[in-house]
């Protein structure tokens, strides 16, 4: 059968940033269920780059302009033109899918092109409408139009759906008030354990705090604001890697902060660190990154908005902080780190794709 995916996360090249892994994460569970033969990918994109060794894939390119962007969602599409909304009913017609995932809950206007007979999946990042409402307080005004858009989108695809999962309780609840649905299935974030697949070792250096996060905004102000209220209070030294984050490099950089941005590997930053910092106060779904810590059995620091979704109650080794003051006592009050098993056992039994693939093709299964 003809399974089309559809995605406005390039998770063709790199993948930096938490939602590209969740997306590539989403892609490579329908190949599980379906076979990558079956499989059509749908990409609005505004990366160039195209991976050649994705098969039977449509890019379409949306334009970097801001300005543009607004301009097309004025008239409810998000982000790409007229003509591409005709480019895409065509391959829509062309591909004529018996299922469609959507990987993202903004697509409304796509989904009108979806036939009546095609089941649709549809994935929620989190609920875009909300998200949207958000940045119309903490960013610009301007979003205003965003909010319209990813409402009229969102609502229209939630009606049409066949079945809705959800990342977390949180966003099902929000789901419920907003657009009076639920989800059919929460499927939480989740990370392929490389730690298995490469043979990593893993090692402490004992003075060495880590923060992983792309040059994404809540992430922009949580370092900042630990840079400036906790840094000052413990002896230790803050590592700061991600998509980049050497944007940051001028404003925080010290004898005790170094701003590394933009690798390719993480590995050996996860290896070396004692901890792993996670000051997210603002954001919507689940951090990809707090699964990825859990890996490595570091011991954790995290607000409850980097926790949001995770079952971590009583686990040895991950801490709540919420505060400065929580921050620097947790911290501080460590002698001497070390790896956790307990944090490393709870990602293998609930947070590894290997784990989450079994109850999601027994989902699809259902449904098919």
């Amino acid at each position: 059968m003809n399974v089309l995916f559809i995605s406005n996360k390039n998770f063709t090249n790199n993948i930096n940033s938490g939602g590209t892994q969740c997306s590539k994460r989403n892609y490579e569970l329908i190949i599980k269920v379906f076979g990558r033969e079956s499989i059509y990918l749908l990409l609005l994109s505004d990366d160039l780059k195209q991976a050649d060794n994705f098969e039977r894939k449509k890019i379409i390119y949306i334009s970097k302009n801001n300005l543009e962007k607004y301009k097309n969602m004025f008239f409810l599409r998000d982000c790409y033109t007229k003509n591409d909304e005709r480019n895409i009913e065509k391959y829509i017609d062309e591909i004529n899918p018996v299922i469609t995932f959507f990987d993202g809950s903004s697509f409304g206007y796509i989904a009108k092109f979806i036939p009546s007979k095609s089941k649709i999946i549809l994935f929620y990042h989190n609920i875009e409408m909300n998200y949207a409402k958000s940045r119309i307080f903490r960013t610009s005004p301007i979003c205003i139009i965003k909010f319209f858009s990813s409402w009229f989108n969102e609502r229209y695809i939630t009606k049409r759906a066949d079945k809705r999962i959800c990342l977390n309780e949180r966003d099902n609840k929000l789901l419920f008030r907003i657009y009076k649905r639920k989800a059919d299935y929460l499927l939480p974030i989740s990370f392929s354990d490389y730690l298995l697949e490469k043979n990593i070792s893993t090692s402490i250096s004992q003075n060495s705090l880590l923060f992983v996060g792309s040059y994404f905004m809540p992430n922009v102000r949580g370092i900042i604001w630990f840079c400036k209220k906790v840094m000052p209070y413990i002896d230790k030294e803050l590592l700061i890697v991600g998509k980049d984050m050497e944007k940051l490099r001028r404003k925080l950089e010290s004898n005790k902060i170094r701003v590394i941005g933009t690798v390719n590997d993480l590995s050996n930053y996860y290896n070396k660190a004692a901890a792993i910092v996670m000051p997210i106060f603002v954001g919507d779904g689940m951090k990809v990154k707090t699964a990825e810590a859990m890996m490595y059995g570091k011991t954790i620091f995290a607000t409850n908005e980097a926790l949001e979704g995770y079952s971590i109650n009583n686990i040895n080794g991950i801490q709540r902080c919420n505060s400065a003051k929580e921050f620097v006592s947790a911290i501080n009050g460590i002698e001497k780190f070390e790896n956790h098993p307990e944090v490393r056992m709870l990602f293998e039994e609930k947070y590894s794709n290997q784990v989450i693939e079994k109850n999601f093709i027994k989902f699809i299964h259902e449904i098919n």
